[in-house]
């Protein structure tokens, strides 16, 4: 006999993703969940809703510890509804940059960064560099590796943080 519950609510604190990324707090809500005691499987045949919150602290020590391929001196501020990203970038030289930008959700589960602004030396940047930039650090954030399928729908820029809204499942 399978056993049901009409509303499934999930919270789940300090979880650190395999690439090192600390997101302080996931919740996870979902209708009509049944359980089988047979298989001990858990099934929520309807789509449910994945919010996932990351501390200022956490993007900043993800990034320090995982800074992109020939970026150096990386430094980030989140603003309301914006990054802002100064950086050395090493090509064939080393050119400090800055760019303005949002972080915007790609195929699904992926979050990238997609600049408003890019200044290269105090000048604007030629579009073949900030492609190359992007290439290299895009998409930020995978979320495709999760247990279960997720949709980004929605991502909350702040100074104290970054909100991430999904449609998950089923699952």
């Amino acid at each position: 006999m399978k056993s049901t519950a009409a509303n499934v609510k999930v919270e789940i604190q300090n979880l650190t993703l395999e690439n090192g990324l600390l997101i302080d707090n996931v919740t996870l809500t979902g209708k009509n969940l049944e359980y089988d005691p047979i298989s001990q499987r858990i099934n929520v045949p309807e789509p449910g809703k994945l919010v996932a919150q990351l501390s200022a602290a956490s993007v900043y020590r993800f990034l320090e510890t995982n800074p992109p391929e020939n970026v150096k001196d990386l430094d980030v501020m989140l603003g309301e509804g914006v990054i802002v990203v100064t950086a050395k970038v090493q090509s064939l030289i080393s050119v400090g940059i800055e760019a303005t930008g949002k972080l915007v959700a790609a195929n699904g589960a992926m979050i990238e960064f997609l600049p408003t602004s890019v200044r290269v030396a105090g000048f604007g940047a030629p579009s073949r560099l900030v492609e190359s930039v992007l290439s290299q650090i895009n998409p930020l954030l995978d979320l495709s590796d999760l247990p279960i399928p997720i949709t980004v729908t929605s991502i909350e820029v702040r100074p104290d943080g970054i909100t991430i809204a999904a449609d998950a499942g089923p699952f």
